[in-house]
């Protein structure tokens, strides 16, 4: 007995099983072309589903009462959350502000602390401190003159001139 032809679109009887296909695990494909972009697969009795056709943008309804004191809702929160925001801004403006005042006293504070140190101190410490103040200023100076090269030519120049009892002596085996 020879299977019955099926036309593209329909499904394989489930009825009455023969035992060929209770063995074959597609029996109930569909047999039909493939369809690539997106179409649904054509079955016994489908109907596509019809689309609403939607209101151009044109079109401008009416807002019932409901709507409209939704919409007023909306304006009032969003009011309130400009407020809101509106205090932040200020708050953190002010708090801005009270950080650069602080600092200003500190700086102001600290310059004092400086100057009532120098009135403690003695005239012999004060002597100390501007001639500790000179010889580094002087070490400054010499070390300013000369380049790292000019430096390291003369230590060469030295080591040079030392005897070979001062050379590093050889260690090890090479």
């Amino acid at each position: 007995m020879a299977p019955p032809k099926l036309q593209p679109g329909t499904r394989v009887p489930a009825s009455a099983p023969t035992p060929k296909q209770q063995s074959d695990p597609y029996g109930d494909a569909i047999v039909a072309p493939l369809r690539i972009k997106g179409a649904p697969l054509p079955t016994v009795g489908y109907v596509p589903k019809k689309r609403r056709p939607r209101e151009p943008a044109t079109m401008i309804r009416e807002l019932n009462d409901e709507e409209k004191q939704k919409l007023e809702k909306l304006e009032a929160e969003k009011d309130d959350a400009e407020a809101a925001v509106d205090a932040v801004a200020h708050a953190v403006a002010e708090e801005q502000n009270k950080r650069a005042r602080e600092e200003e006293r500190e700086e102001q504070l600290e310059a004092h602390a400086a100057a009532t140190y120098d009135s403690l101190l003695t005239p012999a410490e004060r002597e100390y401190q501007r001639r500790l103040k000179e010889r580094e200023e002087l070490t400054i100076a010499k070390k300013a003159v000369k380049s790292h090269r000019q430096r390291i030519e003369e230590f060469n120049a030295h080591l040079a001139s030392l005897s070979e009892h001062h050379d590093i002596p050889k260690v090890g085996p090479g």
